[in-house]
């Protein structure tokens, strides 16, 4: 007999041995869950914090457009609208400037056009913000 021949026994052991390397152990498969549920909770309060922000810069663009609206119905009609006349046809017979969607924030409210509450020049451009917040979202704020 050669030395250098495994023994059936010895060769029995190789193949069960490389059998059972040929996958992954339920350790190691659970710690790859555990790193990706760790990267998933890391990563979920940046995507709603992201999320937010940007339902707030949709809020803030629309309130712009009601602006620009407002001041363009100003000029036609010597009088501020309020934000269901921006919708509507003027009484001059122009076509509505804006679409009912337009007037409405991105958490589904209104916003409002408050005449009086402006700096003289323009109206007060407002809505409520995200519900529970207390914040408005206004064309007076710089942020």
């Amino acid at each position: 007999m050669l030395l250098n021949q495994p023994t059936h026994a010895q060769a029995n052991r190789a193949n069960a041995s490389e059998t059972a390397r040929r996958g992954f152990t339920l350790m190691e498969m659970m710690v790859v869950v555990a790193i990706i549920i760790i990267l998933i909770g890391i990563s979920v309060p940046f995507v709603i914090n992201y999320w937010n922000n940007s339902k707030i810069d949709a809020t803030k663009a629309k309130i712009q457009n009601m602006q620009n609206a407002a001041q363009t119905y100003m000029m036609n009609n010597n009088v501020w609208p309020s934000a269901e006349q921006l919708i509507q046809a003027d009484p001059s017979g122009r076509l509505p400037v804006l679409r009912q969607q337009d007037i409405i924030d991105s958490w589904g409210n209104p916003i409002v056009i408050d005449p009086q509450g402006g700096d003289g020049t323009r109206p007060h451009i407002y809505s409520q913000g995200p519900p529970g917040s207390g914040r408005q979202i206004s064309n007076t704020q710089n942020n």
